[in-house]
């Protein structure tokens, strides 16, 4: 470390996913910048209730973007499925939402640009964010320009690994790739011990993640998947300490 200028540090954009009152709250109380708002974190996150939805927007004083995913599993949707994707965007937008979340793709994992297009559209003047169902297209480089050319504002990405720390590299040079024409925010595997190294090493506008803390225990009484009752609650503490380490400013190696 020198005794130089201290680096000038890029705006810090921590976004985080929650799936309950209690986690929307502790991301707040820690000093998120925007909520990504889900049901079943544990399937990947999935529509929200618009009570949910309708009660964090109540709360918060940061934008609220709605995951908008009717089903867990793949992203090939029947046409009545997009018929409830098309509802669901059209009641966030009545409701006041900033944005929503989603991803459609063809069987050959290429972006389904038709579709992706016209929820671009219904969804305006909402930001649209295209969620992790870019790290399955068979093309990274290729997905990113499709997405640009339906004027998705944001996409979420590992770099197409199984974490954003494996896939960093990929997603650095998606960054580059974009040059500005859209954003490209890093997720997957984000904690305290790996935030700042990532958010330096890939340049992204955007970091996301959960944040949760150990599972504890639920009803008594499981009425589902037993795993599945044990309820995971995102840590206040540990998104303030990762809004820190993001906003220090590191020295430059001399």
């Amino acid at each position: 470390m020198g005794d130089g200028p201290l680096m000038q540090s890029r705006p810090v954009r921590l976004e985080v996913a929650v799936d309950s009152t209690t986690s929307l709250n502790a991301a707040l109380e820690g000093g998120a910048d925007r909520i990504e708002l889900c049901s079943a974190l544990a399937d990947g996150g999935l529509t929200p209730s618009l009570g949910f939805i309708g009660a964090a927007l109540q709360v918060s004083e940061v934008p609220v973007h709605v995951m908008i995913r009717p089903r867990a599993g793949d992203f090939l949707y029947t046409e009545e499925e997009l018929t409830v994707m098309r509802m669901d965007i059209e009641g966030c937008k009545e409701v006041g939402a900033q944005g929503v979340v989603f991803g459609v793709l063809m069987k050959n994992h290429t972006v389904d640009v038709k579709r992706t297009l016209e929820l671009v559209e219904r969804a305006r003047p909402m930001k649209v964010v295209f969620h992790r169902a870019f790290d399955v297209t068979a093309d990274l480089e290729e997905a990113l320009e499709d997405l640009i050319q339906c004027g998705v504002d944001e996409v979420l990405t590992s770099g197409g690994d199984d974490s954003l720390e494996h896939g960093q590299q990929m997603v650095s040079s998606l960054v580059q790739q974009a040059a500005g024409r859209i954003r490209i925010m890093g997720g997957a595997g984000v904690t305290v011990r790996n935030a700042r190294q990532l958010w330096d090493a890939t340049g992204v506008d955007w970091l996301h993640g959960s944040f949760r803390g150990e599972a504890i225990a639920g009803s008594r009484l499981a009425m589902g998947d037993e795993e599945r009752e044990l309820v995971r609650i995102t840590s206040r503490e540990d998104v303030a300490r990762v809004k820190h380490l993001l906003t220090i400013e590191r020295q430059p190696a001399v």
